[in-house]
Parts: C-alpha cells; structure tokens; sequence
C-alpha cells in the first residue's frame, strides 16, 4: 500500500515528504492548497494492521478561549459524517479532519485511497468558513452549521 501511496501522490503532481518509513509504519506529509485554506496532509500506513489514515490539520489551532464552542461546532458537524470526522486536541488546540480505511494486501488500489484523500479534503475545506466564523466572527455553531448545509432554520431570525 506504500508504493500506492506514493504513486498515487505523485500522479496527482503534489510533492510530498517521508516523515517515517519503516516496517511497522509510514507517515507522508504534504502541504496542500485548499479553496478556502492551505492544510497540511499527513497520510500514516500502519503496515501490520492494514490501516490507512488520512489528516487533514487545520491552518489554525483554536485558542483555549474557543475550544468549548469549537467543541460543540465539530460535534453538530461530525454528526451527519458518514465517512470520516473532525477531532481536536483539547490540550493545544490542534483540529483535523480523519478519514481511514483497511486495505487488504493484496488490492490496495490507487482510487480507493484518492477517494479518501479527496474526502478529508473536501471536508476541511467546505467546514474551514465555519470554523473561522466560530473561532473568529463569534457566529453560534449551530447558526454556522446551519450555513454550512444551506438550512434556514425560520427560528434562528
């Protein structure tokens, strides 16, 4: 599944780094230019245990000040997820997107990795507004939400 990965990236014309690569484990790591954001991607193969995971990091760590709001942000989002989900160190702040997935050996393919990587993509990049209305323009998460998903809700006026 490595050598998937690393073909996979490479057909996509990103550049790409090995932070780790041994038996047991390989992380990637690449910089990559969103519509509303630039993130960081890390990509960690757990080679024993057949796992895929694909981070999405936020530009932005949320200060202490908004974490609690953050906190009910991203659990109102990861509610409709059905594939993936937002998670945030509560210690420093750090917010990502993951999605994994088990590969078998065998029949790793490219596109079911792509379909991975373009999903935690797209998922930081679609909530990313939300996230800094929160953080920054102090917009209730629920309303953000709400905008995120093109709801109107009649009681929110």
């Amino acid at each position: 599944m490595v050598n998937i990965i690393s073909s996979a990236i490479e057909n996509m014309g990103y550049e790409y780094q090995v932070l780790v690569e041994n038996p047991i484990m390989s992380v990637f790591r690449m910089a990559i230019a969103l519509q509303n954001a630039k993130a960081d991607c890390i990509i960690d193969v757990r080679i024993p245990d057949q796992i895929v995971a694909v981070f999405i990091i936020c530009p932005v760590n949320i200060p202490n000040s908004g974490r609690q709001r953050m906190a009910e942000f991203l659990t109102m989002a990861n509610y409709g997820l059905i594939l993936g989900s937002f998670e945030m160190d509560m210690d420093d702040g750090e917010l990502r997107f993951k999605s994994s997935f088990l590969y078998n050996k065998e029949n790793g393919p490219e596109s079911e990795f792509r379909q991975h990587l373009y999903n935690a993509l797209y998922m930081m990049d679609r909530f990313f507004p939300g996230i800094m209305a929160v953080l920054f323009a102090d917009l209730e998460p629920k309303v953000a939400i709400s905008q995120i998903n093109n709801v109107v809700d009649p009681k929110m006026n």
